[in-house]
């Protein structure tokens, strides 16, 4: 059996030049400003409207973060199928990635070089295994 990457999806009919602008088609806030169009914003997680037109409210709050947790079982089935589909090679190890960091903390995405050294002593130490070996 050949190991293949995860499939691209359905070819769309249309000409992907004539589409429309993609960021329109993002999650926007479902109010509307003073012109009557919807505003611009992005919604609080889970929820329908941004924080300037009610998402900051307690109530609306723990309604978004019900419904997020109404989606974590689906989720976790899901992810469950994904770790096990050995056809897919990338996708199982997205998955397994995604578990990964979910359970044990994301790895850094950067390495602190920052280093403090006392030179001084450094050198002191340097000099005093000199006069050891007889360089000195």
């Amino acid at each position: 059996m050949t190991k293949r990457h995860a499939p691209r999806g359905p070819i769309k009919g249309q000409d992907p030049m004539k589409a429309g602008d993609p960021m329109e088609e993002r999650l926007r806030c479902t109010a509307t400003n003073r012109q009557g169009r919807r505003c611009g914003k992005s919604p609080i997680p889970g929820g329908t409207v941004c924080r300037m037109h009610g998402g900051a409210a307690p109530q609306v709050q723990l309604a978004a973060r019900a419904r997020l947790l109404a989606l974590q079982p689906k989720a976790i089935q899901r992810l469950d199928w994904l770790l096990d589909r050995e056809e897919f090679p990338s996708t199982m190890y997205q998955a397994i990635k995604d578990v990964m960091d979910r359970t044990e903390g994301r790895a850094p995405d950067t390495v602190d070089m920052n280093v403090s050294v006392d030179w001084e002593k450094r050198i002191a130490g340097i000099k005093a295994a000199r006069k050891r070996v007889g360089e000195g």
